[in-house]
């Protein structure tokens, strides 16, 4: 009898929990499974709007419920909840249009039993309730007062600070409708954190007669001039900009400017190697190696085998002296010419010039404006030729908030255990004191020098 009973007890568990798995079932796939119905690209590549449904629709006609999600650059910048009236169908391809516009997409919700629905984002993930301001291509549109308010106040500002800059038309069909482009004109550290200042001041500067809100596409996005190549940048935090605020704004725009001249960088040398070495060793007149002879170097290394190269000054300008690289092996009694434009046409101050124990593998340093900054040179042949290397900003924080890089003269490159370690100070103006305090920056390389990352502080003397 027991037995029995126990038989019906352990039925009935069984049947119960079935019941409860069941029942769980049917609401996790009614009220809560996400399916993803469509998913559209820009035509760029870089924006993503993807339809998804929750659950399925009321029963018997009601509504389908789910959710539009919009990614740009690989982010999420908005996702936003729907509902669609349309006789309990479930969601499908044909029940949204999104349409692509150079400030944002529009995106049209269509249901049988309701009235066409339009979201309208911007590509910073802002909704906006004016769909002209997506600059739609195609669409017919009259030049804005305020698109050509913004110009004046752009080419007022720029003006003043001497910075090129110029005006694209966003697409056909918009004649009123621009993006601003501006040039970046060097890789240089302090030219980075200039630009980086002169379009957050650009903002405010234009913000005080045109206000952000309410004008959000037209401050959406900028293009930047590098080298030849245009890139677009879309504008983030630009709701919290303000004159003691900047720092979010800043930085952002300064790890972007980071990113591109990484990526430009990397363009040049695979160029520069796929090219090969072009410098070659310059036999030089009885008189000419005389007069060189005679010059005093500004900096020299000798090598191991005992092959002496010389920085001479050739030429002077404007207060900057230009460069040949001399090489002699007998104590100056001859030479030749290993470079005669070893800083490719820059002029400055050589401060100093090494060589690996490879004998091919070296680098130097140009000292420039007035001896506050300095460039670093890198060779793989000896010296017959010569590439400026880029190396990334440590990002220190100044008291704003806002980035720089306080390591803006390389002082000296070494070999360490396989790797290559770059020492690079802050040059006679710097003042910039870490946790421990004075220092320099230590960066690496595990390519012989092309690409270096930063490893952090060290201390150091302050000259």
């Amino acid at each position: 009898m027991k037995r029995w009973i126990r038989i019906i007890f352990i039925t009935a568990a069984i049947f119960l929990g079935l019941s409860v798995l069941l029942a769980g079932s049917i609401i996790y796939t009614t009220k809560y499974r996400v399916t993803v119905i469509d998913r559209q690209v820009s035509p760029d590549g870089r924006g993503e709007v993807t339809l998804r449904m929750k659950g399925e629709p009321e029963w018997p006609f009601g509504s389908a419920y789910g959710d539009i999600v919009f990614r740009y650059d690989g982010e999420e910048r908005a996702q936003i909840n729907i509902a669609i009236r349309d006789d309990g169908a479930m969601l499908r391809p044909d029940s949204w249009k999104p349409e692509w516009g150079e400030a944002g997409v529009r995106i049209t919700l269509t249901g049988s039993e309701q009235e066409d629905e339009v979201i309208c984002l911007l590509y910073d993930g802002l909704r906006t309730e004016d769909p002209g301001l997506l600059q739609l291509a195609g669409e017919d549109a009259e030049p804005d007062a305020r698109m050509e308010q913004f110009r004046e106040l752009t080419d007022a500002y720029f003006a003043g600070r001497n910075r090129m800059h110029e005006f694209v038309e966003r697409g056909e069909g918009a004649p009123g409708a621009s993006v601003p482009v501006v040039y970046l004109n060097s890789d240089s550290s302090e030219e980075k954190e200039w630009f980086c200042a002169d379009v957050v001041n650009w903002l405010l500067y234009s913000m005080r007669e045109l206000p952000y809100e309410g004008n959000e596409a037209i401050y959406a996005s900028m293009e930047i001039d590098y080298w030849g190549e245009r890139f677009s940048y879309i504008f983030s935090n630009l709701e919290t900009l303000a004159e003691d605020h900047t720092a979010a704004v800043y930085n952002d725009l300064y790890a972007f400017i980071e990113e591109i001249q990484q990526e430009v960088y990397g363009q040049r040398m695979t160029l520069n190697e796929e090219g090969g070495a072009d410098g070659k060793e310059q036999e030089l007149s009885q008189e000419t190696v005389q007069y060189y002879l005679t010059l005093e170097p500004d900096c020299a290394y000798r090598t191991a085998d005992g092959v002496e190269y010389r920085m001479v000054p050739v030429d002077r300008a404007c207060g900057s002296s230009y460069y040949a690289l001399v090489a002699t092996a007998d104590e100056g009694i001859s030479a030749v010419m290993a470079n005669g434009d070893p800083y490719l046409g820059s002029g400055g101050g050589a401060k100093w010039i090494s060589f690996l124990e490879d004998g091919q593998t070296g680098f130097s340093c140009l000292a420039y404006s007035g001896g506050a900054y300095g460039s670093l040179y890198r060779t793989g042949d000896g010296g017959k030729s010569f590439q400026e290397v880029q190396y990334p900003s440590a990002r220190a924080v100044l008291s704003d908030g806002t980035y720089y890089n306080p390591f803006v003269m390389p002082e000296r490159v070494y070999e360490e255990a396989g790797k290559l370690y770059m020492e690079a100070g802050q040059g006679p103006d710097g003042d910039y004191y870490g946790e421990e305090g004075y220092c320099h920056g230590l960066y690496e390389s595990s390519d012989k020098g092309t690409t270096w990352s930063y490893v952090g502080e060290i201390p150091a003397q302050r000259k």
